[in-house]
């Protein structure tokens, strides 16, 4: 999971993100987009003044798009790994035994990686800038797919 360091998740993000986990994906899709509001209480003065002007559009075509060739990584998941017959038993036998929510901590802990090189360029300037369209288009070279998650919310 990406999310920027000023991003506040909704209390329910994970459990949004491990369902799309577990309803199975086709095997080109390397992630998920979530939305990222900025109607939030605790927005910042900044946020208001991007809003205004129109920069943030971005940020909710998840809502209207059911795929994206890119999405800015401040709410995503990235599917690194693929899970065997056996690890998705004991995935299941984990979460009944605790409850439903318990499958969040357990989405993600499975090879091999659908990206092998899914890391970002070093090259990239270290405050930000371009990581997510470099991610997504290489993956998207690769003949990947970027998926949205409209029900996958965080606020910023």
């Amino acid at each position: 999971m990406i999310l920027d360091d000023d991003t506040v998740p909704e209390l329910d993000l994970l459990f949004r993100y491990s369902k799309l986990l577990e309803a199975g994906t086709a095997e080109d899709v390397f992630g998920f987009a979530g939305v990222t509001l900025f109607d939030c209480p605790y927005g910042t003065l900044w946020t208001l003044a991007v809003k205004q002007i129109g920069m943030l559009s971005a940020f909710s075509r998840p809502l209207r798009e059911p795929e994206l060739v890119w999405a800015p990584t401040a709410n995503m998941v990235l599917r690194r790994r693929e899970r065997s017959a056996a690890a998705e038993a004991e995935a299941g036998a984990a979460a009944a035994a605790v409850n439903d929510r318990r499958r969040v901590e357990t989405a993600a802990l499975f090879l091999p990686p659908l990206l092998p090189e899914c890391l970002f360029d070093e090259q990239l300037p270290k405050n930000g800038g371009c990581e997510d369209v470099d991610l997504c288009f290489r993956a998207r070279a690769q003949g990947l797919r970027l998926v949205s998650a409209p029900l996958a919310a965080s606020c910023q």
